[in-house]
C-alpha cells in the first residue's frame, strides 16, 4: 500500500498532516518503543487502530487504541484514511495500524472523551475550566472536519460568552459572586481557530471577552501577573488591539461626560414638575435639576468609574433602581423624567456594546 499522507487524503477542509506512521523497522505485536506510553482510559481491547500523539509534558509518544468508527462516522478525513488497507511499511502495534497525529496528546484525550461520551457536552455553564476543557475537542473537530461536534461546542461557548448585551448582563449578574473565566483563554482559542471558523462565528464569541479585557487592569496584568488574565496567551496584535480599543472607549466616555442629556418638549409634557420652579431655579420642570445632577454626579463618576466599565457606570448612574431613587430624592427629578433619562441611557448602553467589536476590528 502506498504511504497515506496529506497528499493522498482528499476533500479535507484544511491542510492537515495525518499519516500512517512509517518506521525503519516493522514493530512486532505487543512491542512498544521506549518513548511510547499507552493511555490508561483509551486503550480498548477490541480497538482496531492506534492513534499516536505527542505528550509535550513527558516528551513521550502517547498511544490511544480505539474503534475507528468513532472517528470515521463524523470525519470524512478519518473515514478515507481508515478505508485504506494496511501495508508492510505501516507501523503496527498489537495488530493495529498506527496513525500518527501532530496534535497534543492532552487535546486528543479530551477529544476522545467527547466522542465516546456525548453526555460530556454541554459543560457546566460559566465554569472557569470550560475553555480549557473544550479547547482540545473544538480544535480537533474544526481541524478534521467534524462540523456537528464543532457547532455543538461553539453553541455552548456562545452561552458563556454571549454576543448580545442582554446575555452579557446575565453573565455579569452570575459573576457578581462567582469566579470568572479568563477572557485571554478564549481569545487564544479563537487565535488557534481563526482560519477554520467563519468570521461570523468568531464575531459572536468576541464581544464579551473583549469587554472583559477592556475592564482589566493592564498594569497589573502585564507587570504583576494580576487581574485574572493570562496576557501571555495573547499575541502582540491582540494585545495592541485590546489596548487601542480600551483607549478609544476611555476617550468616548470623556466625550460623553461633556454631553448632557436633553429632554424634548414632548417629553417635558409628562414632567410632574412642569410649571413648578425647581430647587434654586426660576424655570419650571426638571431641566435645571438634571443639569445639577450632571455636574455633581455624572461627570465625576464618568471620569472615575466610567472610564474602565462604561456599561456598569450607565446602570449605576442612570438606569438602576438606586440611581433613579437618588435622582428623585436628592435632586428632585420627577419619576417621569427619570424614566425618560433611563430609556435614553439604555439606548446609549446598546451603542457602547455595539462599538466593542468594531473598535477591536479597527485596531
Amino acid at each position: 500500500m502506498e504511504r497515506c499522507d496529506k497528499d493522498s487524503i482528499e476533500g479535507g477542509p484544511l491542510d492537515v498532516t495525518l499519516t500512517r506512521s512509517l518506521q525503519q523497522c516493522h514493530l512486532a505485536s505487543d512491542e512498544l518503543s521506549k518513548r511510547d506510553e499507552r493511555d490508561d482510559e483509551f486503550w480498548m481491547p477490541d480497538g482496531t487502530v492506534i492513534i499516536a500523539a505527542e505528550n509535550h509534558a513527558t516528551s513521550a509518544r502517547h498511544l490511544f487504541r480505539i474503534h475507528p468508527s468513532i472517528l470515521s462516522r463524523q470525519s470524512p478525513l478519518f473515514k478515507q484514511l481508515f478505508s485504506l488497507p494496511v501495508s508492510e511499511e505501516d507501523e503496527v502495534i498489537d495488530g493495529c495500524a498506527v496513525v500518527q497525529l501532530t496534535d497534543e496528546a492532552m487535546h486528543v484525550k479530551k477529544f476522545l472523551e467527547v466522542l465516546y461520551d456525548p453526555s460530556a457536552l454541554p459543560f457546566e455553564r460559566y465554569d472557569p475550566q470550560t475553555i480549557q476543557d473544550v479547547s482540545g475537542p473544538l480544535i480537533l473537530a474544526a481541524k478534521y472536519g467534524m462540523d456537528k461536534l464543532r457547532d455543538r461546542i461553539i453553541q455552548h461557548l456562545s452561552r458563556d460568552w454571549p454576543s448580545t448585551l442582554e446575555g452579557f448582563d446575565q453573565r455579569e449578574a452570575y459573576h457578581a459572586g462567582n469566579p470568572r473565566s479568563d477572557p485571554a483563554e478564549l481569545i487564544h482559542l479563537i487565535q488557534n481557530l481563526e482560519d477554520h471558523l467563519p468570521q461570523e462565528t468568531i464575531n459572536k464569541l468576541l464581544p464579551a471577552a473583549l469587554y472583559e479585557l477592556l475592564k482589566t487592569s493592564w498594569n497589573d496584568a502585564l507587570y504583576n501577573g494580576g487581574g485574572g488574565v493570562k496576557v501571555d496567551l495573547l499575541d502582540a496584535d491582540n494585545v495592541r488591539a485590546c489596548l487601542v480599543g480600551r483607549e478609544r472607549t476611555r476617550e468616548r466616555m470623556k466625550s460623553f461626560a461633556l454631553y448632557r442629556v436633553t429632554i424634548s418638549a414632548q417629553e417635558k409634557e409628562r414632567c410632574i414638575h412642569r410649571g413648578v420652579p425647581s430647587t434654586g431655579s426660576t424655570r419650571g420642570g426638571c431641566e435645571e435639576s438634571v443639569a445639577v445632577y450632571w455636574m455633581e454626579v455624572v461627570i465625576p463618576n464618568a471620569l472615575r468609574d466610567g472610564l474602565d466599565d462604561p456599561l456598569k457606570f450607565l446602570v449605576d448612574t442612570f438606569i438602576g433602581q438606586n440611581a433613579m431613587l437618588a435622582m428623585q430624592a436628592d435632586f428632585e427629578i420627577c419619576a417621569s423624567c427619570c424614566e425618560v433619562i433611563a430609556a435614553k441611557m439604555r439606548k446609549e448602553r446598546q451603542r457602547w456594546w455595539d462599538c466593542i467589536l468594531s473598535d477591536h476590528m479597527r485596531s
